[in-house]
């Protein structure tokens, strides 16, 4: 059934709100896969709300906004925020991913990590479960220096996803090259363009993301 969501929007611009947060805020009157449905959202037409509930009408959700008192509303269709999801997806630049394929690799997600990050090595352990998967690492060293020198020999390395991986996995670190060149600051700038405030974050092909731990199989229910 098509359900459309009521949503307030106040008059002028917000500061852009994290599809996490914003899924916080109403996750006692959306279902889960709503809430973060239009957390993406929220990011992506620079919005937060205050809180959520259902609406009166069935299959109607209303999200609310309070800033000095001034409202506008408008009606989004939640197939319109399905597509916004899709475009999240659509919109990562995978040539800057550390790709990884096992099996026919028919499946696919994306994953921002630290490689000090140590449920980020659990998730990879994981994601090592699964077959016929495409694992897109974005490679997002905030944690410390350390984590910045790591990624740059892994990104520096001749193969950087057998890098990646014996280091994630295995603990072997990679060789060191401080000679090379290799764009940390633009991958923590695009981490940052996605919201990213933290890793593991796990982004699906149909734009939804888990933040933090998960186990393989309920990485897997998700995958398409």
């Amino acid at each position: 059934m098509h359900k459309n969501i009521i949503m307030t929007a106040v008059a002028f611009s917000l500061l852009v709100s994290a599809p996490l947060a914003m899924a916080s805020n109403i996750a006692a009157g959306l279902q889960p896969d709503d809430a973060q449905r239009l957390g993406t959202f929220a990011s992506l037409t620079d919005s937060q709300y205050d809180s959520g509930e259902p609406a009166p009408a069935a299959e109607h959700y209303q999200l609310f906004k309070n800033i000095r008192g001034a409202f506008s509303r408008q009606t989004v269709a939640l197939n319109d925020v399905k597509s916004a999801d899709k475009n999240l997806w659509n919109r990562l630049p995978m040539e800057k991913s550390v790709t990884r394929i096992q099996g026919t690799g028919k499946r696919q997600i994306a994953v921002f990590s630290d490689p000090n990050c140590s449920y980020c090595k659990r998730v990879e352990a994981e994601l090592a479960k699964i077959k016929n998967l495409t694992v897109h690492t974005f490679i997002f060293p905030f944690l410390s220096a350390s984590s910045r020198d790591k990624a740059s020999d892994v990104l520096c390395a001749p193969d950087p996803s057998a890098a990646w991986g014996d280091w994630m996995l295995q603990g072997k670190s990679p060789a060191r090259n401080p000679l090379c060149s290799s764009r940390l600051q633009e991958l923590l700038d695009l981490g940052r363009s996605f919201d990213i405030r933290g890793t593991p974050v796990l982004i699906f092909d149909d734009g939804t993301r888990i933040s933090g731990y998960a186990p393989a199989a309920a990485i897997e229910q998700k995958l398409h």
